[in-house]
């Protein structure tokens, strides 16, 4: 009999006593919340172990650390200490970060690891500023295991092959409409450079390639008939002989490109000089690759062909 009360008096006083650290745990929390607004959860935990682990005298106790502790003031102390501020004897300049530095987009692309969240950006980028480089990069995500990046560069590059149909059909009406020579030779010469993006950017297969350069041929021709002294269309043709492989007729239009631009300062030859140094180097003429780098002054300043001028240049 005696140990059955002593089991109900126990759970009894267990129970109370589990009651009241709630209790002071609850007022401890709405008391200090705003003096440790980081620890919120920390206090209401501290307080109900504490009282619940101390019988009899942690309710005490607890009451008397929350009333510590809301009264307690941390007073920073004031050093004393002279000090000599150097900004204004400095002439400030922005920052500007760039989030993207060089190199970093082949990075993005290539690495694996990258999330696919900033892929996604860098090809946003990319897409903005449509070269053969930028295009290139965009083409590798067509093989992502990502089915947003894969769709979003199928989407880029679809986007981009459908514009250039759509201006290669609206300019090819135009050109059929015309009568007058000229008119015709300038859509010709529209047509041509059309045809020859689509080369450009490797948007076609090897088989559409040569029907493409047979296209790009055929229109600069026309547009040579009547334009005879056009210097883009001799270029174009340059560049067309070049990707056949035809050094002897690329190197003809490149000299004629360059000698119709000689009353424009020379603006081709950065352009062309590239070509004709890889047409000599082709031939294992090296003294003319030398010469030709070493009399061009804008090699050093092309990022891609400085390393080329470095090796060649004496």
């Amino acid at each position: 009999m005696h140990e059955l009360l002593y089991s109900h008096s126990f759970a009894y006083f267990i129970t109370l006593h589990t009651f009241f650290a709630l209790i002071i745990a609850i007022l401890a929390f709405v008391i200090l919340k705003k003096h440790y607004l980081e620890s919120k959860k920390s206090i209401f935990a501290f307080f109900f172990v504490f009282v619940l682990a101390l019988p009899y005298v942690g309710e005490i106790f607890g009451l008397i650390l929350i009333y510590y502790l809301y009264r307690i003031n941390y007073i920073d102390d004031d050093i004393d200490i002279k000090v000599l501020y150097l900004d204004n004897f400095y002439v400030h300049f922005p920052v500007i970060k760039r989030r993207f530095g060089e190199g970093a987009f082949h990075d993005i692309i290539e690495n694996e690891k990258i999330p696919a969240g900033l892929k996604l950006s860098a090809l946003t980028m990319l897409a903005e500023h449509k070269d053969k480089v930028n295009i290139a990069l965009i083409k590798r995500m067509l093989s992502s295991k990502n089915d947003e990046l894969r769709l979003f560069s199928f989407s880029v590059i679809d986007k981009m092959e459908q514009s250039i149909h759509k201006q290669i059909h609206e300019t090819t009406k135009r050109y059929e409409s015309k009568q007058e020579p000229k008119a015709v030779a300038i859509e010709a010469k529209e047509l041509a450079h059309l045809y020859w993006e689509l080369i450009y950017f490797e948007l076609a297969d090897e088989v559409l390639s040569k029907f493409l350069l047979e296209e790009v041929e055929k229109y600069c021709r026309v547009a040579l008939e009547v334009l005879t002294q056009d210097k883009e269309c001799h270029l174009l043709l340059g560049r067309l002989y070049f990707e056949r492989g035809d050094d002897d007729a690329a190197e003809r239009s490149f000299n004629i490109a360059t000698a119709l631009d000689l009353g424009n300062n020379f603006k081709s030859a950065s352009y062309i000089a590239p070509y004709l140094a890889e047409i000599h180097y082709r031939r294992r003429n090296f003294r003319h690759v030398k010469a030709l780098i070493t009399q061009a002054n804008f090699f050093d300043l092309h990022p891609k062909l400085q390393p080329i001028q470095r090796v060649w240049a004496p």
